[in-house]
């Protein structure tokens, strides 16, 4: 019997774990109502699932020299405590957020070993984490030896850190403990302040978006059928916009320059963009005519508007790195099976999703002409993209799992029912004891001179032994030089002794 294919894995970054959905810095140049020597900084964060954090910085230099600070967080002041709008810093200020990571090897097959316990042992299983759950614990699925000598995927959705260990190393298997660091130096925070993650790398570096817009309308959901025989799967979407979606191929839809004028200042451009299925558009320009702030939004949504140096680009002109971060997801319905691999007329859903990203780089050579501006999408100018089409009536797919393997490296899954062999060894059991099967124990309308089975004091626990006595009656090798009155019947490296028939 054809043993069951693993599941698809596909894997993930730890620099997915944050992402910044917009950084605003305000100066004089921009809003003269905050006065000379006064800042204004503010970033909205988000660490995988978790709430964003609004973390809003107000500096002020006063006549005196003196910087005065006041720091929020979600609209709750951290700084001044006890009181107060704004306070000098007499020493250097740190305020930590800390976060959940994502643990290495998710949807890695076989990256961990779990301890279960099995027969009454204490044993370690290949497994691999398919989830990592916000309360710490993970979702496993384990590779147990089953019946018949199949090895069987069992789901645990509730595992303990503590009974998780890397395969190859036998290192403790743990989530990183990942934190967002706010650092204000007493001596210069209106110019040294610093959002960073984990103490090092700065919070400018994570630019991200998430694709679909969770503001559009909500896409379709697209669903899978696998026949009984798994010999072809068949869904509701077409194969060129599979590819896109599953893929997240990025396409250039649309691209409109406005050269500078008196009237437009110093022109602007902006981008329409297909990534997968979902539509996203770009726009840079120069909203203020007494400062070199750029602003960049996303499908209207502001994403940064800050200077070069705000985002530690020492370059010439602007620049600034972001990325389109989707997690596609297909549903599969398929025909469960027994541990055995044996398909069932019962069905179940398994979904399958994995995550990508586009990294984009907006470039500016020229200030004074922002209608130059390029953009790069995973190193390919917008140019040099694909062009997308509307697509026309697509067929429905209809392919073997085998070809959607090959060319959408699109793992069918199966679903295992776990009743299905407890009912099924039940009857595996009645089968083969004679004491509870009719067929064997004489009463099923067998006429007197038909086999009436083994003596009495067989029928304890030897059903298995009655039925190839049974079965193998006629390939018998005549009277039993031990006992004329028997028969012998062999069957392979068995040997079973019966009574001789009744003439």
């Amino acid at each position: 019997m054809r043993k069951r294919a693993y599941s698809e894995i596909l894997s993930t970054t730890l620099e997915l774990d944050f992402y910044v959905l917009s950084y605003k810095v305000t100066d004089p140049t921009i809003h003269k109502a905050l006065g000379l020597n006064t800042k204004e900084c503010e970033w909205t964060v988000q660490c995988r699932t978790a709430p964003p954090l609004k973390i809003k910085v107000l500096f002020d230099k006063n006549v005196l020299g003196r910087t005065e600070v006041q720091i929020t967080c979600n609209e709750q002041q951290i700084f001044p405590m006890g009181g107060g709008v704004k306070s000098r810093l007499i020493e250097n200020f740190q305020q930590t957020w800390p976060f959940r990571g994502m643990a290495k090897g998710i949807n890695e097959i076989h990256f961990v070993e779990v301890r279960l316990y099995h027969q009454g042992q204490e044993l370690w299983f290949a497994g691999t984490v398919t989830k990592q759950r916000t309360d710490g614990f993970f979702e496993v699925l384990a590779y147990k030896p089953g019946i018949g000598g199949y090895f069987n995927e069992e789901l645990y959705p509730f595992v303990n850190k503590k009974d998780l260990r890397v395969m190859l190393t036998k290192e403790a298997y743990t989530a990183p403990e990942r934190y967002l660091v706010l650092q204000v130096p007493a001596n210069d925070p209106l110019h040294d302040t610093r959002l960073t993650v984990d103490g090092g790398e700065n919070i400018t570096q994570f630019f991200g978006r998430p694709t679909p817009n969770p503001k559009a309308p909500a896409q379709p959901k697209f669903l899978m059928t696998v026949a009984k025989d798994r010999s072809m799967v068949s869904g509701n979407i077409g194969h060129r916009e599979l590819m896109a979606y599953w893929s997240g191929e990025a396409r250039a839809i649309n691209m409109n320059p406005k050269r500078p004028g008196k009237l437009v200042g110093f022109g602007s451009k902006a981008w329409t963009l297909m990534v997968g299925l979902s539509e996203h558009t770009i726009e840079v320009e120069r909203k203020h005519h007494t400062s070199k702030h750029v602003t960049v939004t996303i499908d209207k949504e502001l994403l940064i508007e800050a200077l070069a140096e705000d985002l530690g680009y020492d370059g010439p002109g602007w620049q600034v790195t972001f990325r389109f971060v989707g997690e596609p997801s297909l549903e599969f319905e398929v025909h469960e099976t027994d541990p055995n691999g044996s398909p069932l007329e019962s069905k179940g859903m398994v979904v399958q999703t994995k995550i990508y990203s586009r990294v984009c780089v907006i470039h500016i050579a020229d200030m004074s002409n922002l209608s130059i501006a390029v953009l790069h999408v995973d190193g390919r100018d917008f140019k040099e993209l694909p062009l997308y089409q509307e697509a026309h009536q697509q067929q429905q797919i209809s392919i073997s799992p085998t070809a959607m393997v090959s060319q959408y490296h699109i793992t069918v899954p199966y679903k295992v029912n776990k009743e299905a062999s407890a009912s099924n060894a039940d009857g595996v059991k009645a089968f083969f004891n004679m004491s509870t099967n009719p067929l064997f124990n004489g009463q099923n309308n067998m006429r007197p001179n038909d086999f009436q089975g083994p003596d009495m004091r067989y029928n304890q626990n030897q059903g298995l032994l009655g039925f190839l006595a049974c079965c193998c009656g006629e390939q018998a090798l005549g009277p039993d030089t031990r006992d004329p009155m028997r028969s012998r019947v062999e069957t392979g490296h068995l040997v079973y002794v019966a009574p001789a028939l009744e003439p």
